[in-house]
């Protein structure tokens, strides 16, 4: 542990992923995803490190379960400070068997509230998956000492996209557990990553590929609190647990369809 920069600086990445059926149905999806990453953050793979080499590496860490929640951490091996002395890549490999191969639906939704204590900021490695999960850390032990099933976390803050800088109040950015999506008018919307949300494996599987497979539009929007309890429906995303759906927000009344997202999940059990 003395030599482990993921331990001591949160030098890394990881992935989320699900096997089923003894395979990893999105795996190409996040390889693509980790090796950006890594690319960003300097963190250099062995030329045998490749795809296949780590689609090996997964089945072969999860044994005899056919379906399992795996963790990828690919961090910065070796010593140093600040300032690393190896810019070597090193992995760990976590499983946990699920039961099911299927991503499972939710009958009766989730119901959400707004984070007080969080928010997220445009900066450089927002949308990278890092070791270090702070913010929703906090997001996940407010929504738990709330009673909530899941939380929004806005964005705060100036966005530093060019040519210019432009102050943001708030608007929703994500969820504590992935990413978030609404239908307004008809429309799939979800915010843009420039608002500090993680790329998210699944978010990107829907907007190329799942929302066109079943004639849904999809736009980047930003959205506050305001605009979003109009939506006609509310889900979140993310590897592992797939498509969630928002019954309601905790504060109101009334509640969220769900047509969209149970079709969005029919197709993404498909693959």
């Amino acid at each position: 542990m003395k030599q482990n920069r993921a331990f001591r600086y949160g030098d890394g990445v990881f992935e989320s992923m699900k096997v089923s059926r003894g395979q990893i149905p999105l795996f190409y999806w996040h390889w693509q995803r980790l090796s950006r990453s890594l690319k960003i953050l300097e963190i250099d793979l062995l030329p045998t490190q490749t795809a296949k080499y780590f689609q090996d590496a997964v089945l072969a860490a999860c044994g005899d379960a056919p379906n399992a929640r795996v963790r990828l951490t690919v961090f910065r091996d070796g010593g140093g400070y600040y300032t690393p002395q190896s810019n070597a890549a090193a992995y760990e490999i976590e499983v946990a068997p699920m039961d099911s191969e299927h991503f499972a639906w939710l009958p009766n939704g989730l119901t959400v509230g707004v984070c007080e204590r969080v928010y997220l900021k445009d900066e450089q490695f927002a949308n990278l998956k890092t070791i270090s999960k702070l913010p929703y850390i906090l997001a996940n032990k407010e929504r738990a000492e709330k009673g909530w099933d899941e939380c929004l976390i806005e964005f705060t803050g100036v966005l530093r996209t060019p040519p210019t800088r432009t102050a943001i109040s708030s608007c929703i950015a994500e969820a504590g557990s992935g990413n978030v999506f609404w239908i307004e008018n008809d429309v799939l919307c979800t915010p843009p990553l420039i608002y500090g949300c993680i790329a998210g494996v699944t978010r990107r599987v829907v907007i190329e590929q799942l929302a066109p497979k079943i004639g849904i539009e999809v736009r980047e929007v930003a959205a506050n609190m305001d605009r979003l309890q109009f939506a006609a429906e509310i889900f979140v995303t993310n590897a592992v647990q797939g498509i969630r759906w928002i019954r309601k927000f905790h504060h109101l009344g009334f509640e969220y369809r769900n047509d969209v997202a149970k079709r969005l999940l029919a197709e993404l059990n498909k693959i």
